[in-house]
């Protein structure tokens, strides 16, 4: 090729790399839904209105399925059947509830029983299902005792069944179900390419996915219960 043609195209190169618009800057977005009882809120930063839209839904969608399965307070979900018909016979679990069991079962192992869910029977006892939660008497305290405690399930690895060895056994999500529903969602939102993402499930359970463009990391308060104005502290994520 001749030279002058070589710097002729060189030089459109040139003009043409200076004419190239900047990459636009991240904006955030957000979106809150009611779920599990309160609200869960999706805010993430991206570059596309559209598919940063897209991602927040189809989080929020992934945590209302967690809420549909492990819901105690939805009768047709399946946490309530099994809580429902387990102590009459071995329950057939789906995957997905089994393998939650199955995790809520370590997490008792782990922490020595200080977790437990099935502290159903004293969740009620203490009437926090009523708008009117009250200390219960100690016959009703005492009788929720006796069906509480993780050792009265039985799983059944191979036919993928519970079993409550005694009636009136409840497992209670609470401790756990807005865990998994930010973990699931995070999943959903790092499948969607998004690199910058906190997952709140109603302000006591939260996912940090990367950290802000313009900050290391996402700064959390912590409220201070006796003083709700001011933070007791402040965590990085």
């Amino acid at each position: 090729m001749p030279k002058k043609h070589a710097y002729v195209l060189a030089g459109a190169s040139i003009l043409l790399g200076m004419a190239r618009p900047p990459a636009a800057a991240p904006e955030l977005y957000r979106e809150a839904r009611r779920i599990m009882g309160t609200f869960c809120e999706v805010q993430l930063y991206h570059t596309d209105a559209t598919a940063a839209r897209s991602a927040i839904l189809r989080a929020l969608d992934e945590m209302q399925r967690v809420d549909r399965l492990l819901s105690n307070y939805d009768q047709a979900s399946e946490l309530s059947a099994m809580n429902r018909e387990a102590a009459k016979a071995p329950f057939h679990a789906s995957q997905e509830l089994f393998d939650f069991v199955t995790r809520s079962r370590e997490y008792v192992e782990m922490t020595g029983g200080a977790f437990d869910p099935t502290v159903g029977p004293l969740v009620r006892a203490w009437g926090f299902f009523t708008p009117a939660p009250a200390r219960p008497t100690a016959a009703a305290v005492a009788a929720a005792r006796a069906a509480s405690g993780f050792d009265k399930i039985e799983l059944d690895q191979a036919g993928r069944t519970v079993h409550f060895s005694v009636s009136g056994v409840e497992i209670d999500p609470g401790g756990i179900g807005k865990g998994l529903a930010v973990d699931l969602a995070a999943g959903v939102l790092r499948a969607a390419g998004v690199t910058s993402a906190l997952i709140s499930a109603g302000g006591s359970t939260l996912f940090a996915v990367g950290h802000p463009p313009d900050r290391p990391a996402w700064n959390v308060a912590v409220r201070d219960p006796a003083n709700p104005d001011s933070p007791l502290a402040v965590v990085a994520l």
